[in-house]
């Protein structure tokens, strides 16, 4: 169901985008300092520390889009165009 003309998006995509980007909060709060606690603790405290970080970063902004889209997708219903 696409939104009507002048509003900026309806209300399942943006629950999509929302709960989407919710999960990668989760995903930075709860488990990348435990990531980077064992690699500090392995011995890995130099460039290379912040490169893992760009890496994680880039490697969550990606699942998140991809999760926003299956989210879209999901709350969108059978019957919506592609």
């Amino acid at each position: 169901m696409p939104a009507p003309k002048g509003k900026l998006t309806d209300l399942p995509e943006l629950g999509a985008f929302v709960l989407a980007h919710a999960l990668g909060l989760v995903w930075g709060v709860a488990a990348n300092p435990l990531i980077f606690r064992s690699l500090v603790a392995q011995g890995y405290r130099d460039h290379s520390l912040a490169l893992v970080g760009l890496a994680m970063s880039i490697a969550v902004s990606i699942v998140v889009l991809l999760i926003f889209l299956f989210l879209r997708k999901a709350m969108a219903g059978p019957g919506a165009p592609a």
